[in-house]
């Protein structure tokens, strides 16, 4: 199936024509993961919101996954170096937001009554949905990396 998408956008002298001939594999890549993160944001921006955003941290991923959504769209369609670094700091960025999300769910999960147990697991915030935006961020380093 991918033989058949090559290069729908071939780049011959700037011009781009509606044929997959010049698509990689890592193209497709970076264009996946930035809708999924197009789908991440929508869904932490909802939880955030209906938060009201009570602690400062909260703002982190509503400010980076929409940065990771155009610049990788826009690294999709555009092949630029300076793109790439953007978008390499940003996925790094991501790792961090992904990590202190994580702990900050585990802590909220805690401080519930309780404890850290299946209830409060079950009702609290999702501890895993952070380390999904750091799975992602490293994806999309390995893609730039074997690019």
């Amino acid at each position: 199936m991918i033989n058949g998408l090559k290069g729908f956008f071939k780049r011959e002298e700037g011009i781009v024509n509606n044929s997959w001939d010049g698509w990689e594999l890592g193209r497709i890549l970076i264009l996946v993961l930035s809708i999924a993160y197009l789908l991440l944001l929508i869904q932490v921006t909802l939880s955030h919101k209906r938060g009201k955003f009570h602690r400062k941290p909260m703002w982190l991923p509503v400010i980076t996954l929409p940065l990771l959504v155009f610049f990788g769209l826009f690294n999709s369609f555009i092949l630029n170096d300076f793109l790439k670094w953007v978008l390499f700091t940003l996925s790094i960025i991501a790792i961090f937001t992904g990590v202190i999300g994580t702990f900050y769910h585990i802590k909220a999960i805690q401080d519930r009554t309780g404890g850290f147990n299946i209830e409060n697991t079950m009702s609290g915030p999702p501890f895993v949905l952070p380390l999904l935006i750091s799975l992602l961020g490293f994806a999309n380093i390995l893609v730039l990396f074997l690019n």
